[in-house]
């Protein structure tokens, strides 16, 4: 547990059974978690929590086999600001309507997401409701999205990237570049919110650059 710390790197550890949390009941800052193993070993919800925290790194990592992966949810005006997720491998997410391997939940600007491995889950990285802004997503593999995954049928999707939910009154979702992935093997099932799996889920509002993505392998 991390919560209301700042200026703390850790690196070299195998978490099994257990999540990271950063700022459940305090904000936390200058957060750097580097070369870990984190394995939910089948548990349910996120494995890696960021709420209320700004200038968090994580880099170099494995995190496998949980309810979802990476989550953040800002409650304190604005926050979550600053974020680096890069070089790691996510894999194995299930037993949740929208198991995902990266998630911004209202809120999340300046983020940078790179050279990432996302995998067997429903959605590879969502942007979710409202002031995510100006983040970065670039040159990540993401494959194997599978709506099959979900418990709810009336809910499942296979998204690789997706912008969902609401845009809340006087908030945005704008200034996002999206650029150089790979994204591939995304499957829808019957009965789904698509009839087909998805690449990328536009947004419906503000404006966004998505561009020069490779993708095959719809079903």
């Amino acid at each position: 547990y991390l919560n209301g710390k700042s200026w703390i790197k850790v690196t070299g550890m195998n978490i099994y059974g257990a999540r990271v949390n950063m700022s459940v009941g305090g904000y936390s800052s200058n957060i750097w978690l580097n070369e870990l193993v984190i394995d939910g070993g089948g548990s349910s919800g996120m494995l890696v929590q960021a709420y209320d925290a700004d200038y968090v790194r994580l880099s170099y990592s494995t995190v496998r086999n949980g309810g979802n992966c990476f989550w953040n949810s800002c409650t304190v005006g604005t926050c979550d600001n600053y974020i680096t997720i890069d070089h790691n491998t996510f894999t194995n997410f299930y037993d949740d309507n929208d198991a995902h391997c990266i998630g911004f939940y209202d809120g999340g600007s300046n983020w940078l997401i790179e050279y990432n491995e996302c995998s067997y889950a429903n959605t590879g990285i969502t942007m979710y409701g409202s002031e995510i802004n100006n983040n970065t997503v670039r040159y990540n593999y993401i494959h194997n999205m599978e709506a099959s995954r979900s418990p709810t049928v009336g809910t499942a999707r296979g998204y690789g990237i997706a912008f969902e939910g609401d845009i809340n009154a006087d908030k945005t979702r704008t200034g996002n570049g999206i650029y150089g992935n790979i994204i591939h093997g995304c499957t829808a099932v019957s009965g789904g919110m698509q009839a087909v799996g998805i690449g990328i889920k536009l947004p419906n509002n503000g404006t966004n650059y998505i561009y020069n993505q490779y993708y095959r392998d719809w079903e």
